[in-house]
Formats: structure tokens, sequence, C-alpha cells
């Protein structure tokens, strides 16, 4: 089982190398008294209201604000769009890697869908595509996997990793949890939108502390003050004696729209098909 399914997917790519009115004339009414001109209402808005785990100062506690995320998002629901673009060299060849994905998790992650588009091209050709798409209920985790002219279609019950699989891909926590743990933050904006505080992070130049070492590293996420990451986009530079890599991915989160059944699915889909 995938443990984070676009993250995954990529790998295995990299690894196989107007208005209208009625007729006549129009007329003016006129009036001796002049009227009030009204006054437009003001909304008084209080100081910014930061998520769970951050502060003027930044990012205090990461896994508040990623459990808040996590919890907004699994009872609400979501709609995730992600895009994943990575291009370097290794040895004498050229390699890119391209990948799109869509998550759709309708409140209390009930039902899930999921489909995810990548190619992988090397020196200029084209050398493998795969096309991934996953559609749960309440009890059972649907796969269908083409690649390379080949489509597996695979049923589970949605029972623990299953179901961490369906959470994990409207979510992308882990994802989170790593761009939040490996680099410092500071909040660059704070802005009253729609009822609501956003929040803006950027990440601190020469911060990243993950395992792998990284020239370049830069990261931006929105939060609302609910904790719900509303996006979140980065960037890095890898580099060692033999190859060079630029990566590049985007996620946001939108309100929740209905899962529909996919085509693919069989009709009477049970466990373990």
């Amino acid at each position: 089982m995938r443990r984070l399914l676009l993250t995954v997917a990529v790998a295995a790519l990299l690894v196989t190398a107007g208005c209208s009115g009625a007729d006549g004339p129009a007329t003016t009414a006129t009036t001796d008294a002049t009227e009030p001109t009204a006054t437009p209402a003001t909304t008084t808005v209080g100081p910014p209201e930061y998520p769970a785990g951050v502060s003027a100062d930044g990012i205090e506690n990461v896994s508040a604000l990623v459990d808040a995320h996590r919890a907004h998002v699994v009872e609400h629901g979501a709609v995730l769009d992600s895009v994943t673009d990575t291009s370097g060299t290794v040895g004498n060849r050229s390699v890119a890697v391209e990948a799109s994905e869509t998550a759709v998790l309708s409140p209390n992650a009930t039902y899930f869908s999921w489909t995810l588009d990548g190619s992988r091209t090397v020196n200029g050709t084209s050398e493998t595509t795969l096309d991934e798409s996953f559609w749960a209920n309440d009890s059972v985790l649907v796969s269908r996997v083409a690649t390379t002219g080949n489509v597996t279609i695979r049923t589970r019950n949605r029972t623990g990793i299953s179901d961490d699989v369906v959470v994990n891909a409207g979510v992308k926590d882990r994802v989170l949890e790593a761009a939040l743990s490996n680099a410092n933050y500071t909040v660059s904006g704070t802005e009253y939108v729609d009822g609501r505080w956003r929040t803006t992070l950027e990440s601190v130049n020469d911060t990243y502390s993950g395992q792998r070492p990284l020239v370049e590293f830069d990261a931006t996420i929105v939060v609302a003050s609910s904790g719900r990451v509303l996006s979140m986009e980065r960037g890095w530079v890898r580099e060692t004696e033999r190859s060079r890599s630029r990566h590049r991915d985007e996620f946001t989160w939108s309100p929740t729209e209905p899962v529909e059944r996919a085509d693919w699915v069989p009709a009477n889909a049970s466990a373990d098909t």
C-alpha cells in the first residue's frame, strides 16, 4: 500500500529512469425634499487571529498546526489540487518528471476520490506515463493503475492502513509536517477575507535543516485562523557530485464538492477483489 500516494507515484516514475428591462421611455421621479444619503456599514475587525501553533513571531508548534489542519479538512472535506515539477541531470542524462493530482474528500472523510497523471522524460523523450486513480466509500477503497498499456483494478477493505491512505491523500499532513519542520518561518502578512483571518508564512533563508542537503529552499504557506492550510508552494535545489535537480510543487485546498462514483469502479465492488 502506498504510504503517501503522490510521493510514491512520482518516485516510481523517477525509478523507471447582462440585464434587461421593459420597453418604453424612462421616467424620473422628483421630490422637493432632500433624501438622506445612506452611510455604508462598517465592520470593526480586531487584531489578527492566528491558527493553532502560530503567533506573530512565526510557527511555535508544528504539530498543533498540522493537527488543526487535519481536523478541519476531515470534518468539512476539501478539494486538493497539486502540481509537481522536478527536473535535473544525472550523469550525462537530463531527467524531468511532471505530475498533477486532484483529491476530493467529503465531510468526515466518508467518500473520497483521487487521480494522478504523471510523466517521466529522459533527454527530451517521454519514457513513462502513469495514470492512477482511487475511489472510496465508507467500507471499500478501489484503486486503478494504468501504465504502459496495462490496467489493474483492486478493491480493499477500508480499514487500518487503507483508511489512513484516504485521509492522508486529502490532508497531506506528512507533507506539511516535513515542510514546516525543516525550516524556520516568519509571518509575512495577515489579511481578513470572507469573515476569517488568513496568515501568510514564509520560510527564512538558510534555515533549512532537513536530512537531504539543499543549496536552495523556499516555501510560502497560507493558513486560515481555523488552522486549515489554504495553499502551500515549495521549491528547492539539490546538488551532489553526480547530479543536480530542481523541484517545485504547489498545493491548494478549496471547499469540497460531491464525490462522484468513478465509472471504472465495479458495480459489485467488495473487499479483496
